[in-house]
């Protein structure tokens, strides 16, 4: 054992930060149905599990040898990231004098959705709108309608990391999919007690089978490049 990080699930089931997380999985073909389910085309099972068809025609990414050792196998990343919530929550208190946007939807535009996990390309001027939205429509859209990203920013979060199917660097978004799971880490921020000097922010999951084309790729050319 070389080291241990515990984390566990905040109260409301949200990230530090407030907001609710987890909407966003990819289908994947002859999987279980996905429980919030969208509009993009299934990912094929080699997406995610080595020795089998992957997302390009005809090609299957190599595995450990011998063969059965990989087989039904799967890569695994792990990211640690600390959130600085006092940072965080004086961004957006200075937000309306500074952007002349309401804190709120500043935090919304940041990620690509509210904090209770609603989308922007859905109800981009609230969280609440008149109509409720099911929960399974949270993940059920596309960006085709919204290039310049008027409703939902091209910087956000959200869409640099999972672009669904809008043009980008790599050929496609529905090329570089990944699956994962976050967890929070450290005790639940209180905004009494700002600089408390206590770390906490997520444990990031993420479940490639392929680290260059899928979780390098996402970090390096969508997060971490140009626009």
């Amino acid at each position: 054992q070389i080291a241990v990080q515990d984390g566990d699930m905040l109260p409301g089931f949200v990230a530090h930060f407030g907001y609710q997380d987890g909407f966003s999985q990819p289908t994947v073909q002859g999987g279980l149905p996905n429980p919030v389910p969208d509009i993009l085309s299934p990912a094929p099972a080699g997406e995610f599990l080595l020795g089998y068809p992957s997302q390009f025609t005809d090609f299957s990414y190599p595995g450990p040898r011998p063969p059965h050792v990989g087989m039904n196998g799967s890569f695994l990343a792990l990211r640690i990231l600390e959130q600085d919530c006092a940072a965080f929550d004086r961004l957006l208190a200075e937000a309306p004098k500074k952007f002349g946007i309401d804190g709120s939807k500043l935090a919304a535009k940041m990620v690509g959705r509210w904090r209770n996990g609603v989308p922007l390309t859905v109800s981009p001027d609230t969280d609440t709108p008149t109509e409720t939205i099911p929960l399974e429509n949270f993940n059920n859209y596309d960006y085709v309608d919204d290039p310049k990203g008027y409703g939902c920013p091209v910087g956000s979060h959200m869409r640099r990391n999972n672009p669904r199917n809008s043009p980008i660097a790599g050929d496609s978004g529905l090329k570089h999919r990944i699956m994962r799971r976050g967890l929070p880490y450290g005790p639940l921020y209180n905004p009494a007690t700002p600089e408390d000097g206590i770390e906490r922010g997520l444990l990031g999951l993420f479940i490639v089978v392929s680290l260059k084309d899928q979780f390098e790729f996402l970090m390096t050319e969508w997060v971490n490049g140009s626009l």
